[in-house]
């Protein structure tokens, strides 16, 4: 439920009680807990929407009887996600243009802003519940959703490998493609697609994404016990020291339900005996090639 605006008079008389609160979360610092990892705002908007951050910001008045329950709820998510996402508070009765401009009409009301560029058009209302835990929900669901895709990159040396794999809680899938002599370009090109796809889909999850062409990787190959020919799937968790590999075939439906298993513990797992070796490669131009043609000599 949200207390309706009132008129004029309610938002005057409240402006000077307010300006004296330093930080008074929504108007009851008294039994509110600490708000101090909650941003406060003023008309000055560019510190929201100049960031690349992902905001939440709540509209309260300090009359308003909802708006002190939210508070200390709302001082409790911040804490929480704290370095993750932003919280802010802005007192719309003081600050009643903000409050027109993205449509507030009862209190509290509470936007998204999401990550990167942003605008006024793409501010969300916020329509969950008002305890701690389902704002923190809400919020690293709004992150997942917006965090950047994973590029599908080719595996060409080991400083690309052990920057991207070698940190805490990441899975790396490493795709094993067909030799570009017994294959073309059209068909790498589609697994690549497939690869794309599937990091799109999971893009929530702490995954990286690497192909690497038959054979050129043998010592790696060698490692992740891959013998059943092209094109193959593996995970590696190098920090667990720990792989799991795609026994069903290769295709976006197979390979997320391989991932979703690996999130969920439901995969079968094999021990890493040691670090792979990554040897540098040359990277594919994009093109058809063909072996050298051999030459009859005396």
């Amino acid at each position: 439920a949200e207390a309706r605006a009132k008129g004029k008079s309610s938002s005057s008389s409240s402006k000077s009680s307010s300006k004296s609160e330093k930080a008074s979360g929504s108007g009851n610092s008294s039994g509110g807990g600490s708000d101090k990892d909650v941003v406060v705002l003023t008309d000055d908007d560019d510190l929201v929407l100049g960031s690349d951050d992902l905001w939440l910001v709540e509209f309260y008045a300090p009359w308003c009887g909802h708006c002190k329950k939210l508070e200390p709820e709302w001082n409790k998510a911040a804490t929480e996600l704290k370095g993750q996402v932003k919280l802010g508070k802005v007192d719309a009765t003081v600050h009643s243009s903000l409050g027109s401009r993205f449509g507030v009409q009862g209190y509290p009301t509470i936007k998204m802003f999401p990550p990167g560029k942003k605008s006024d058009s793409k501010a969300e209302a916020y329509n969950g519940g008002r305890d701690a835990s389902s704002i923190v929900q809400y919020a690293q669901e709004k992150k997942a959703q917006y965090k950047p895709i994973p590029e599908v990159s080719q595996l060409l040396n080991s400083d690309s490998f052990d920057k991207l794999c070698d940190q805490k809680q990441t899975i790396c899938i490493l795709a094993f493609l067909p030799h570009i002599y017994d294959s073309s370009a059209a068909e790498r090109n589609g697994y690549i697609d497939v690869l794309k796809e599937v990091s799109k889909s999971n893009r929530a999850q702490p995954l990286n994404f690497f192909w690497s062409q038959g054979g050129d990787q043998q010592a790696l190959e060698e490692a992740l016990n891959l013998g059943s020919g092209y094109p193959s799937l593996v995970a590696v968790s190098l920090q667990k020291k720990k792989m799991g590999t795609l026994i069903s075939s290769f295709s976006k439906k197979n390979i997320d339900s391989f991932i979703n298993g690996l999130v969920l513990g439901k995969e079968t797992l094999y021990d890493l005996r040691e670090k792979p070796k990554i040897v540098k490669v040359k990277a594919w131009d994009g093109k058809d090639q063909q072996p050298a043609a051999e030459t009859d000599e005396l």
